[in-house]
């Protein structure tokens, strides 16, 4: 996928205000996460959710793929809670408590 810089596209916010984003390193999932804790997966080429993940109780604050797009990370902004997440299962791998920033 190349980036020029246009606008492609314009998705609804499904599930409160949108926090953090992360696109998977092969173009195929926009990962949204939002001040409700939750993940939503959305197809870029139809703006569809393919699913979503509870990841936090409120507010992510920062979501990256790791590791080629194999890996999910998740900071929780009021939890203090870093969470490593398979990307392709959604199976949580690793919770890092006590970041304070």
């Amino acid at each position: 996928m190349s980036w020029s810089g246009a606008l492609r596209a314009t998705y609804p916010v499904l599930n409160g205000r949108i926090s953090s984003l992360a696109v998977h390193p092969d173009g195929s999932t926009i990962a949204v996460a939002t001040e409700m804790g939750d993940v939503i997966f959305v197809d870029p080429a139809t703006g569809r959710t393919q699913r979503t993940l509870a990841a936090h109780p409120t507010w992510i604050q920062w979501i990256a793929y790791a590791a080629g797009g194999t890996r999910l990370l998740t900071v929780g902004r009021q939890d203090h809670v870093v969470k490593m997440w398979d990307a392709a299962s959604l199976a949580p791998l690793a919770v890092l408590t006590g970041h304070t920033g």
